[in-house]
């Protein structure tokens, strides 16, 4: 398993951790709550940095660029991240 790979296993058994016991942050004090919730924010802000420089990169050595399909069905990045990520549709009305 690659760093990336890790970082989403450890992401969402962090998140199932929280679901399955209501209580577990009970007894953490508001500052120790204050600093999870920011590393957490840095985190997100931080894995979505990379995965921009990734998918420009992907963008200009594969896709739109090259005009290779990528993942070898999808004519262009948006329509891949819409696909394979679940990510809204960004095409222009």
């Amino acid at each position: 398993m690659g760093l990336a790979e890790h970082v989403v296993a450890a992401a969402r058994a962090f998140t199932a951790a929280l679901v399955a016991d209501a209580t577990l942050l009970a007894d953490v004090p508001d500052e120790l709550l204050a600093v999870l919730a920011l590393h957490l924010h840095a985190a997100r802000d931080a894995s979505d940095a990379a995965a921009t420089v990734v998918t420009g990169r992907l963008e200009r050595h594969v896709g739109g660029v090259k005009g290779k399909l990528i993942a070898s069905k999808y004519p262009s990045t948006s329509r891949f991240l819409e696909a394979e990520a679940g990510l809204a549709d960004v095409t222009p009305p």
